[in-house]
């Protein structure tokens, strides 16, 4: 069969040359030796050329002995082969002494080329630890890119961040975004507001419900939210606390028991089964009290309560 005449031809070769393979088996084993298993499956086509070849010399080269013992045993009409025991110490003493020159070889060698490296390494204008002026600080800052982030909306995909450089979208998974924090953080009129804006309408898109307090009253906030609530379909409330006037009712449609529940669960006068209840009876008469008033005026504020005790 040609191709048993090929592959008896082949091993014939490594054969013959057992040691070569067996030193060269050395010096590439601590290429691969080290990656872990998700690393040998993303390993970039050059070391897997070379993980191929060492295995080679590893099988033809250090262990050729058992391979010579396996092919026998496969074809043994065809291949006659002697195997010294000797062999086995001289082929091993090889692979060791690669090994060995292998890291010897990369402690001398690796500064040398780490300082070929650098030569060849162009330096950019950010380098770190170098003095800069601040009036060409604004050379150093990327451009700003104008684009509509609605055209990249796509919960599918996941939360939509912002471009790259090459101006494809980037996303972040939706449920990475619903268990993390995250931190905007920028310089004044980097796009901080803009950006989180965009985060806030994308997260009311998901069912997300959203509560934003704004100190710095920004100007277009309340409208981007108040759209993201009409397009999803849920309720918008802004509340502005530099009103005096009352813009929200908290007891608005309570009943008298429930608000009575809150004032006690709220002030801690529940009973304890402790000597401080005694001094805790006027408390929850006052809150009983003020809890039935409710009843008088239904449309009544906390404040309103407070003022008619």
């Amino acid at each position: 069969m040609p191709i048993v005449d090929n592959a008896t031809a082949f091993f014939g070769y490594m054969q013959q040359h057992q040691l070569l393979l067996a030193l060269l088996s050395g010096l590439t084993l601590p290429f691969i030796v080290p990656l872990k298993r998700d690393e040998h499956e993303k390993a970039p086509i050059w070391q897997r050329v070379i993980i191929c070849f060492s295995f080679l010399c590893f099988i033809f080269g250090t262990i050729s002995p058992a391979t010579s013992y396996v092919l026998r045993f496969l074809y043994p009409s065809r291949l006659e082969v002697s195997t010294p025991v000797i062999l086995w110490a001289i082929l091993i003493s090889f692979t060791v002494v690669g090994v060995i020159f292998h890291y010897v070889a990369r402690r001398i060698l690796s500064p040398e080329i780490d300082k070929l490296k650098r030569k060849m390494v162009k330096k950019t204008s950010l380098e770190r630890n170098t003095r800069t002026d601040v009036r060409e600080i604004k050379a150093l800052l990327p451009t700003t890119e104008k684009y509509d982030p609605e055209q990249f909306i796509d919960l599918k995909k996941g939360v939509f961040i912002g471009l790259n450089e090459n101006r494809d979208p980037q996303y972040i998974p939706l449920s990475d975004w619903q268990k993390q924090h995250a931190d905007v953080i920028g310089t004044t009129g980097a796009g901080k507001g803009v950006a989180t804006g965009l985060l806030i309408y994308q997260s009311i898109l998901a069912d997300e419900g959203v509560f934003e307090m704004d100190p710095k009253n920004d100007e277009w906030a309340p409208h981007l939210i108040r759209k993201a609530c009409e397009d999803a379909g849920k309720p918008f409330y802004l509340i502005d606390l530099n009103k005096p006037e009352y813009q929200l009712n908290l007891i608005d449609g309570i009943t008298a028991e429930h608000l009575e529940e809150l004032f006690i669960a709220g002030f801690s006068l529940a009973e304890k089964g402790e000597a401080a209840d005694f001094y805790r009876i006027d408390d929850r008469r006052a809150a009983r009290a003020t809890a039935q008033l409710i009843n008088e005026n239904p449309t009544a504020t906390i404040r309103d309560l407070f003022n008619g005790v």
